[in-house]
């Protein structure tokens, strides 16, 4: 995540201290949005559960258009998503080719 905090550098009043946790906490709901995202995908989730993660997802996305958040960080929240969005693919696809590679050595081994 990259972005600095809104029209805070000069400030002598918004110390470091303030701008990591501002930054720890939009880093929070980016990684917990990739979470959602990565457990929606999946397949075998329950109703139950994909109500929840739906649920989840919409806070987190109604956090990034908040003023809360606007206040937290310049990054544009529809930016923030689409690189959330971005990662969360990456690691789905990594899993996959892990969980493939894992699959073929079976097989391989199988076949000795």
């Amino acid at each position: 995540m990259h972005g600095h905090m809104a029209g805070r550098e000069k400030s002598p009043a918004f110390s470091e201290p303030w701008q990591e946790l501002c930054i720890a906490i939009v880093r929070k709901a980016a990684d917990d949005y990739i979470d959602v995202l990565r457990k929606l995908w999946k397949s075998g989730v329950s109703v139950q559960a994909k109500r929840k993660l739906l649920k989840d997802k919409i806070e987190l996305e109604s956090f990034f258009h908040s003023e809360w958040y606007e206040f937290l960080c310049d990054i544009p929240p529809e930016k923030l998503m689409r690189g959330c969005i971005s990662k969360a693919k990456e690691l789905e696809k990594e899993a996959i080719e892990r969980k493939n590679k894992q699959e073929v050595r079976k097989l391989l081994k199988g076949a000795v």
